[in-house]
């Protein structure tokens, strides 16, 4: 049943080639996977950051963000978080709507990877982000208002964004809700709330 299922990638480096040829971006930055994961072709970072390169140059984001990754973890070329973030941004011009790739750039700026820390610059990507509806980045924003980094710390906002997440099940908002409640951040000490909201975490 799995060998069935498995791929054949010669046949398909052919049919991507077939398609790079006539200029599909996508195409071009299937290839450079193949040669990134290995399949069909020896593993070969240099040769998968040609084909991302190509790709990028027809304006597929997806193909940035590759780029990006060869640079911030030093596979094929030089490590240089600086450039990696340089190609992030640029992903993020053609797709700045994208709840997730404003996720990842607030993630950047608060884990300070190429950039100096900013708790602001990533406050307002996450905002971005959670105003789209993505509990991972409405999660987010509550931490930042709880401990007040980035911005005046507000526990009512926080509780709230953790509500948000929590509704979308959430389980990492569904504990600090119950944390919350349990240490009286924002609201009264109230243990047995606390624990309903622990379970809730539990079961998720």
């Amino acid at each position: 049943y799995g060998l069935a299922l498995e791929m054949d990638y010669a046949a398909a480096m052919d049919w991507y080639r077939k398609s790079a040829d006539q200029g599909h971006a996508f195409a071009l930055s299937f290839i450079g996977d193949l040669h990134y994961r290995g399949h069909g072709v020896p593993k070969d970072y240099s040769k998968a950051l040609e084909w991302y390169l190509l790709a990028a140059k027809q304006g597929l984001s997806w193909a940035h963000y590759n780029v990006g990754l060869l640079y911030l973890h030093g596979q094929g070329v030089p490590k240089d978080e600086g450039v990696a973030l340089e190609w992030f941004h640029k992903a993020i011009s053609f797709r700045g709507t994208d709840s997730r790739d404003q996720l990842f750039m607030g993630v950047l700026y608060l884990e300070g990877l190429g950039i100096p820390q900013d708790y602001s610059k990533a406050h307002e990507w996450f905002l971005k982000s959670a105003r789209q509806g993505l509990p991972e980045a409405q999660v987010r924003i509550a931490y930042l208002y709880r401990a007040g980094y980035g911005i005046s710390q507000d526990l009512s906002e926080a509780m709230k964004w953790f509500h948000k997440a929590a509704d979308q099940l959430l389980p990492d908002a569904q504990l600090n809700i119950g944390l919350m409640y349990f240490m009286g951040y924002g609201v009264p000490k109230h243990y047995s709330i606390a624990n309903d909201w622990c379970i809730k975490a539990s079961r998720e």
